[in-house]
């Protein structure tokens, strides 16, 4: 259909099946689209294709076709676009992300990039019991700060690791900083919420210091925690602090270990605390958003 010959296999490559061509299809036909062939109708028509990198390039066909033709139906095509932001898939999402740039580049046009939240059902009235804040310090190459009461030469897990004070996780488990805001902060958090406040306002100017939630969650452990009991409704405020390693700006104190971990650690290759987890997805979901 076009003058990019993908039907000759090259030696030592897969040979590709009808449905790889169905995915490169919308992206070779907008970028070089063919006198004789409506490609905006094969991208609207793919848009709906259950497989993923299908209705994914499909979405990205209408970015290209901007540029290449410099006109869309913007009736049938924009709600089309929309909805493909809220798509299960993260690979539709980046898709619909991108071609809106294009469109807004090249045709002018607005788009509503607000992702609903998820709603999850939850009591109808809830009394929480304690608020802490939980703190999520960021490197240079994007580590998470995480820290644990450790005993020298204790190997986790062990019920001899002192447990956290905030109840939010196992005493073995790694966890993000945090405090609570039920009693007088420690001198390390007034410092963090100081340097936070200072550049979230006035002079550091990274997206991610303006994350700032709030999120109701269930104690998980009875040690540790003075304000609260086992299973009680909690209430963290989840805030983000983008920082070279060097600024040191939560020190650990006496019998505290700390670890600087990636993305996949935390999230998979340590024992990290689930609602630890629980504020990194939310920070995801909001840089995800901006």
């Amino acid at each position: 259909m076009t003058e990019n010959d993908q039907t000759i296999p090259v030696e030592d490559e897969p040979v590709k099946t009808p449905l790889d061509y169905l995915r490169y299809m919308p992206i070779d036909l907008s970028m070089y689209p063919p006198d004789d062939v409506v490609v905006e109708a094969i991208c609207i028509a793919l848009s709906a294709h259950p497989d993923t990198y299908v209705r994914g390039n499909a979405i990205l066909g209408f970015g290209h076709l901007s540029r290449t033709l410099r006109k869309l139906d913007e009736k049938m095509v924009k709600p089309i676009i929309e909805a493909a932001l809220h798509d299960k898939e993260a690979f539709v999402r980046g898709q619909a992300d991108c071609a809106m740039d294009d469109i807004e580049n090249f045709l002018g046009w607005k788009f509503n990039r607000k992702r609903p939240r998820v709603s999850i059902p939850a009591p109808r009235s809830i009394i929480t019991k304690a608020v802490y804040c939980v703190c999520l310090v960021l490197d240079e190459e994007s580590n998470i700060l995480v820290e644990r009461h450790d005993l020298p030469g204790v190997a986790a897990p062990s019920d001899r690791f002192a447990p956290d004070p905030r109840g939010l996780s196992h005493g073995y488990e790694w966890r993000l900083p945090g405090y609570s805001m039920m009693r007088d902060p420690p001198p390390r958090a007034k410092k963090l919420e100081e340097l936070w406040m200072a550049r979230r306002k006035k002079v550091w100017l990274n997206v991610s210091n303006e994350f700032n939630e709030s999120a109701i969650v269930q104690a998980l452990t009875l040690e540790g925690a003075v304000d609260h009991k086992y299973l009680d409704w909690l209430e963290i405020i989840c805030c983000a602090y983008l920082c070279d390693r060097a600024d040191n700006v939560w020190p650990p104190e006496e019998g505290l270990a700390q670890k600087w971990l990636t993305e996949e650690q935390f999230m998979a290759g340590f024992p990290v605390g689930a609602h630890d987890r629980y504020v990194y997805a939310l920070f995801r979901e909001f840089m995800t958003d901006q």
